[in-house]
């Protein structure tokens, strides 16, 4: 009985790891990952309906891919800053607490 706990313990560790490992790695819990992600897939499938419209009829929806393409390089773009901003400030902090360390001695 022991040895089907054990297995399931290191399936549960693995499992919910499974979810959480690229969210984690990208400053994200697993519900703002899925958030963002879904928006995205959402974005894609509204460019891509348009896209299709747009290639039989040329004449309308001229530039809705191009915003759409934007909106995206713009969301992504602030993932990108929340990541930066973060190490920018643990990059303070580390020079912060060398200078207090260095001052004490």
């Amino acid at each position: 009985m022991s040895f089907i706990c054990n297995i399931y313990k290191i399936f549960e560790y693995d499992f919910f790891e499974l979810f959480t490992k690229y969210p984690n790695e990208n400053d994200m819990t697993y519900y703002e990952h899925l958030i963002f992600s879904k928006n995205l897939g959402f974005l894609f499938l509204e460019a891509s309906i348009k896209a299709f419209i747009h290639a039989i009829f040329p004449f309308i929806l001229e530039n809705s891919s191009s915003k759409i393409n934007k909106d995206i390089y713009k969301k992504l773009e602030m993932i990108n800053l929340k990541k930066v901003n973060k190490l920018q400030i643990a990059n303070i902090k580390e020079i912060l607490n060398k200078t207090n360390n260095n001052q004490n001695k």
